[in-house]
């Protein structure tokens, strides 16, 4: 069950965030939502539109101790809970990241094209996702 969270979001949108335990300003970097194949972050609503936040792709980072980080709990042992931490790790450890990707769950369709490297950045293109299947439903 997802829980419904205050976000500021035009009027008449509802948000709804999977794992609030887990979201948070300061964690906008999809390695902090990277769990499994396509993990659903966030799922946007207003009318009859549903778009959901997805975090998608492989995390591989060689941390300078040795370890392996490949999913948020790997981040989290270590410490690094936050964005400013994360981006302390020297780019040469970094070899393969994760992204946020958005998905209509009405018409079960990813929107190609849209990626985005923030929660924030995701969840405001959900919403003009959303605002353009309006119009075009508007303007039909």
């Amino acid at each position: 069950m997802l829980n419904k969270m205050k976000h500021k979001l035009p009027k008449g949108f509802d948000i709804y965030i999977a794992n609030p335990d887990v979201y948070n300003k300061r964690r906008q970097d999809p390695a902090f939502y990277t769990r499994e194949p396509c993990y659903i972050v966030a799922t946007i609503t207003y009318k009859d539109h549903e778009f959901s936040v997805m975090c998608n792709g492989e995390m591989r980072i060689e941390h300078h101790d040795g370890t392996i980080i490949r999913y948020t709990e790997d981040l989290d042992r270590l410490g690094i809970t936050t964005d400013k931490k994360l981006y302390a790790i020297p780019e040469e450890y970094w070899i393969n990241n994760s992204w946020f990707e958005i998905w209509d769950e009405v018409d079960e369709d990813c929107w190609d094209g849209w990626i985005a490297h923030t929660v924030s950045d995701a969840i405001s293109m959900c919403v003009e996702a959303i605002q353009i299947k309006e119009m075009e439903i508007t303007n039909a």
